[in-house]
């Protein structure tokens, strides 16, 4: 068999495709867990003890490489400001501010607990200058001779679960991209095991019609896009894609043409021809307003038999599965009457 010819030319291409596309979403998976490796490393190992010495001696929490930690605090008071959100008028508490004692300094706790204890576990975070502002320079307001606030903030919360849940998702999604490689792998050597080839199989012997498709293709024919019509087939093409059906089974066809809005005011218009054949199969090949008019001059030609246009009566009594059969019938009498 000529593996060379436009049917085999489009499963290898296929295949090809299907496999970058998955060596390149392996890959940005895997940049992306090395962009964010501390994150990893923090759910996967941490939480780390920290000391109070330790925590006052912090001054960026983003060159930190443990950053999740659990920190024993001499003490914790409430501050009595709070992070809300306003969604239609109606005011949620999504976080409270407190302070923990950390020997002559306070560390600036963010959690949603009501009474957290004084040891607390969560991710040291730079305070934000609304922080600052709103909630640090506040207390110093309210309370002239309170001690120092370190430059971090300790955000409670649990990394691992979060760390758990999205390794997970990753794992699910290298393990499709590699069932996608190994899947594109496979059907370069198999490749009657795929999709197109098993949808020409569905119409016959699948040599046979790959043989006959790549035979009547390369020779003179009449093309409109990715549109060919054969003596004996019309099939469509795309990239990576190709459907087929008997010229002898097509029953209807017509031009479609959709105009496109936008916010209401017509732009563009997108032209396609629309075929069925006789067991229900459809092609649908998209094109300019030329390429669609000369592939409907094509079929006029080439099954004549065939009912070409669009009105709601041919449409109801197609999709209908009790008219149909008397829709095919009605075809098949032009087709007797034209031999």
């Amino acid at each position: 068999m000529n593996h060379d010819g436009i049917v085999y030319t489009i499963i290898r291409r296929s295949n090809r495709v299907l496999l970058l596309c998955a060596l390149i979403a392996a890959l940005l998976l895997a940049i992306a867990g090395a962009w964010q490796w501390r994150f990893f490393y923090n759910g996967i190992f941490g939480p780390f003890p920290m000391s109070a010495a330790e925590a006052t001696t912090v001054s960026n929490p983003d060159q930190l490489q443990k950053y999740y930690v659990t920190i024993h605090g001499d003490d914790i008071v409430d501050t009595g400001y709070s992070y809300t959100s306003e969604d239609n008028g109606i005011k949620t508490t999504e976080a409270m501010y407190w302070a923990m004692l950390l020997g002559d300094h306070l560390m600036l706790v963010k959690t949603k607990e009501s009474h957290p204890g004084a040891t607390l576990t969560g991710t040291l975070q730079p305070i934000s200058g609304e922080e600052r502002t709103e909630v640090i320079d506040g207390i110093n307001k309210d309370v002239p001779d309170i001690k120092p606030f370190i430059s971090t903030l300790l955000e409670v919360s649990d990394l691992r679960s979060n760390v758990v849940m999205i390794s997970a998702a990753m794992g699910v999604c290298w393990a499709i991209c590699l069932v996608l490689m190994l899947l594109a792998l496979y059907r370069g050597v198999s490749p009657e095991t795929h999709p197109i080839y098993k949808a020409l199989g569905r119409l016959g012997d699948p040599t046979m019609i790959v043989a006959q498709i790549d035979q009547e293709m390369s020779t003179a024919h009449t093309t409109a896009g990715g549109l060919h019509i054969t003596t004996h087939w019309l099939a469509s093409t795309g990239l990576v894609n190709l459907s087929a059906m008997r010229l002898n089974d097509v029953v209807w066809y017509y031009k479609r043409v959709t105009q496109m809005r936008y916010y209401g005011i017509p732009t563009n218009k997108k032209y396609a021809l629309v075929v069925y054949d006789r067991n229900g199969r459809l092609v649908v090949l998209n094109g300019n307003d030329g390429q669609i008019d000369t592939a409907v001059q094509a079929l006029v030609q080439g099954a004549p038999w065939a009912i070409g246009g669009y009105n709601t009566e041919l449409k109801a009594q197609w999709i209908n599965a009790k008219t149909r059969p008397a829709f095919i019938e009605a075809v098949d009498q032009r087709r007797r009457s034209q031999s």
